[in-house]
């Protein structure tokens, strides 16, 4: 039968910290006198270790806030707690109930799971099954304070995407910064749409020209190469911290893109001008600000605004002005994508036809959402 091991640190001043060992874990304390009191009476701290290494970061967060007034960082603090001797071994598994737990008053039950997974695959370089294996193992102290990390930087609702720096689309890997959009799952569906569409035609696949619009991160007009190699294949973005992003989205994922630094509302570039496009792609900004209330903190506050809202008093303005484009740069033949504001479905279809465009379809997402249409103009 195995003891569990109790590390006992005393101090000064009457605080007792104890964990109460439920799934979500707390910290009960009593303490008399000022907070930053005379350290002249008893200060006892039980710490259960090996049970949960977040008690220990929180007691001494807790501690250097309450009596010297520092706010340092979760990686000091994860440091001082290895100089002395409190940050003890976890198992996987262990370290994987924490992070849930951690985060749990943050996210719901299964995004908080999902997010320790990814968390974990990312440090640990394992997958699920190799993980099922070893989740009884102790987790080398490298990858441990590079989850804590992750999790503490989750308690401020960064989005876990920038915090790795790569997100997954459509198979493949993609670096994200806060230059660009992070790709959601709706915009694989619009990429699923077009080459379903592409693989239809019968024109020579060498001979066809693409488009993408806002391009972002990339990860349209690289997943769509990476898939169908053969067309030509042009990303535009007013944003040069965008298409830096893109390019590296290029060449992690082998494809080989032409990149455009222009504004679609207002184009110059020569090669915009001049070209026709068989297919062009856009998933311009469409939330209205006065939506920005109803989105999450963590959309809000960290991806950029600019690839995001679009003003109330004229939210189809990127899609007024990308079919405008599209009349001059499509190929008689050639289809127009776009991916769209739910709300705003019917109003973007009347757009369209009233610029004469044709074969107007309205498709909903996984979600029941309406959020892609396709035109052409035959």
């Amino acid at each position: 039968m195995s003891m569990t091991k109790f590390h006992v640190t005393t101090f000064t001043n009457d605080l007792v910290i104890t964990n109460n060992h439920r799934a979500y874990h707390w910290v009960r304390t009593y303490k008399s006198g000022t907070l930053k009191g005379d350290f002249n009476t008893a200060f006892q701290i039980f710490l259960i270790l090996n049970h949960d290494v977040k008690i220990a970061y929180d007691i001494l967060n807790y501690f250097l806030i309450i009596f010297f007034n520092w706010h340092v960082s979760p990686i000091l603090i994860i440091g001082i707690l290895r100089l002395i001797g409190l940050l003890c071994a976890m198992t996987y598994s262990e370290a994987e109930k924490s992070f849930i737990s951690t985060i749990s008053s943050l996210y719901e039950e299964s995004e908080a799971k999902s997010l320790a997974w990814l968390s974990m695959n990312h440090v640990s370089k394992i997958d699920r099954a190799k993980y099922l294996s070893i989740k009884e193992d102790k987790m080398p102290e490298k990858q441990l304070l590079e989850f804590i990390a992750i999790q503490e930087e989750l308690k401020t609702g960064r989005p876990l995407q920038y915090i790795l720096g790569e997100t997954e689309f459509y198979g493949l890997k993609f670096l994200v910064n806060q230059d660009v959009l992070i790709p959601r799952p709706e915009t694989e569906e619009l990429v699923d749409w077009v080459l379903i569409t592409l693989r239809g035609i019968e024109k020579n696949p060498f001979d066809l020209k693409i488009l993408d619009i806002g391009t972002g991160s990339g990860c349209i007009p690289v997943s769509i190469k990476k898939f169908f190699p053969e067309p030509e294949v042009y990303a535009l973005d007013i944003s040069s911290g965008a298409l830096s992003t893109a390019r590296q989205n290029a060449l992690l994922n082998e494809t080989e893109l032409h990149f455009i630094h222009d504004d679609i509302l207002n184009p110059l570039s020569e090669i915009l001008l001049k070209k026709k496009f068989d297919f062009i792609i856009s998933n311009p900004p469409y939330v209205t600000v006065s939506e920005k209330e109803l989105m999450l903190s963590n959309i809000v506050d960290y991806e950029p605004h600019t690839a995001l809202f679009v003003s109330d008093s004229d939210p189809l303005q990127f899609y007024n002005k990308i079919a405008d484009f599209s009349l001059d740069s499509l190929q008689k033949e050639g289809c127009l994508f776009l991916e769209i504001n739910e709300n705003l479905g019917q109003q973007t279809c009347n757009l369209l036809a009233d610029k004469g465009f044709k074969n107007i379809e309205l498709r909903q997402d996984m979600r029941g959402k309406d959020r892609m249409i396709k035109a052409s103009f035959k």
